[in-house]
């Protein structure tokens, strides 16, 4: 798997599981919100794994999300070596902005940063 995030909400009963992945392409008229028996099973293992007491439990829900996947795009403003910028409005912006601001800061103050953003460069 290749991304799990479990927040865990003050509001609301149990615990979040979901996986990230980037599946098959789809409009919001044709995508397959049923449950899938698969990817329960497949949560359920990494689970079983890595949270062996919450495994058992039975699911309040299980949902199947849509979003776009186009971007996001992280660099320095063209011609520009004091300036950085972004574009992440996608499905990801939210989940991974924490990543994309340290990113971020890393090239306003020093230039280049240790994070993976090859693909998120406009090279």
């Amino acid at each position: 798997m290749d991304c799990l995030w479990i927040p865990f909400s003050p509001v609301l009963p149990g615990i979040k599981i979901a996986k990230h992945w980037t599946g098959h392409p789809a409009t919001p008229d044709q995508v397959d919100r049923k449950p899938n028996l698969i990817d329960e099973k497949m949560l359920r293992n990494y689970l079983q794994n890595h949270l062996p007491w919450v495994n058992n439990r039975t699911a309040l829900s299980f949902k199947v999300c849509m979003y776009t996947h186009g971007g996001p795009f992280l660099d320095f403003l063209p011609g520009e070596k004091r300036v950085t910028f972004i574009s992440a409005c996608n499905g990801e912006g939210f989940k991974f902005s924490s990543a994309y601001g340290e990113a971020l800061a890393d090239l306003a103050t020093r230039g280049e940063t240790d994070l993976l953003i090859q693909f998120m460069t406009l090279d």
